[in-house]
């Protein structure tokens, strides 16, 4: 494995492991957003005659107070939950680096790096349209579903919809469509603070790469955006170029590009894996079918009967018609900051 390959590698699994700690983070936002609909469904149940052309001012003003609050402590949290994270991926970015050259690295100073997360724009593809925010102005959007929540309601006058029958099409946009947002809001702010840690660092080391590229997470979920710049396989110039994250929800990450002249020769990429023995490091060429393979049965069993008629996936596998792999992508439980310190210590 060359050391460019161990950096994909390494940074692709790490990856993975974001989304999961940027999961862990919507979860710590679950009872302030349960709250928030509880609020609004008792703001609303107060007086039916609100649900009227000439007093929806009043209402839309409360709820409208009550979304911002709401919001604001959504910001609150996720900016702590940042703060924590950004010197970690920071020194995690340096030693991965470091892991693949001969020379001794720069490690940016986290107050920079800081700063750099709080003030980056994020070029967002969204409905065809280019909008660049930081991450408190993602927040902000959040901000627009009493809009949507008003022109329900106006709709619901016009077509003689029963208060009752408002009251759901209101909650249906508080619970579903705002949870959706700001999980996905979430996911996008923790993608903008890695990128930006490892963009602090490959500039503060830019003489040992050549420039840097972007690794696209292929599956069901790539958007177009994404799968049309993974085909160009483009090294771009450190700082130059398209940055992750390119939409909200983006998986995408830049990876730097280490010049031949600092690669750490003939390294050898190791990956983890929980077994029947837990975790453990084996081969990063080692791929899933070859490691379950080597499990017990029971293991094996146990993988596949998760899935819906996982005894016929079972046997299908068993006689080889069917990959492992199939049943394998970036999703998992949610993880904390202190777990993904455990798993990166077996990716490093």
């Amino acid at each position: 494995m060359s050391v460019n390959e161990y950096l994909i590698d390494a940074s692709t699994r790490h990856q993975i492991m974001l989304q999961r700690l940027s999961g862990g983070s919507f979860n710590k936002l679950k009872p302030l957003l349960e709250k928030l609909q509880k609020d609004i469904r008792a703001r609303l149940s107060e007086n039916p005659t609100d649900f009227q052309m000439n007093r929806l001012t009043s209402l839309m003003r409360d709820i409208q107070s009550l979304f911002d609050a709401a919001n604001s402590e959504v910001s609150k949290q996720l900016n702590l939950d940042l703060e924590e994270f950004i010197p970690y991926e920071t020194d995690f970015q340096y030693r991965m680096l470091g892991n693949a050259v001969t020379t001794e690295l720069t490690l940016p100073a986290i107050e920079q790096v800081v700063a750099a997360v709080t003030t980056a724009k994020a070029e967002l593809i969204s409905g065809g349209v280019t909008k660049r925010l930081t991450i408190s102005e993602m927040v902000e959007t959040l901000g627009t579903k009493p809009v949507t929540i008003e022109n329900k309601i106006r709709a619901g006058i016009i077509e003689g919809k029963s208060v009752d029958q408002m009251v759901r099409d209101i909650m249906r946009v508080a619970n579903q469509a705002h949870k959706r947002d700001v999980r996905t809001i979430v996911r996008t702010a923790f993608n903008l603070a890695g990128s930006e840690a490892r963009r602090a660092v490959n500039a503060a080391n830019s003489d040992v790469l050549i420039g840097e590229r972007l690794i696209v997470t292929l599956d069901s979920r790539t958007s177009v955006t994404c799968y049309g710049l993974s085909v160009k396989n483009i090294i771009y110039k450190i700082g130059e170029g398209p940055q992750p994250p390119l939409h909200f929800g983006c998986r995408t990450v830049r990876v730097g590009v280490v010049d031949p002249r600092y690669a750490v020769p003939g390294i050898k990429g190791l990956k983890s894996a929980r077994g029947d023995n837990g975790v453990e490091k084996i081969d990063v060429d080692v791929t899933f079918d070859q490691f379950l393979k080597n499990q017990s049965v029971a293991f094996q069993k146990e993988f596949f009967y998760k899935f819906s008629g996982g005894h016929y996936k079972y046997d299908a596998w068993k006689a080889g018609k069917i990959s492992g792999a199939d049943f394998v992508d970036g999703n998992g439980a949610e993880i904390d900051l202190s777990y993904l310190k455990s798993l990166d210590s077996i990716t490093l």
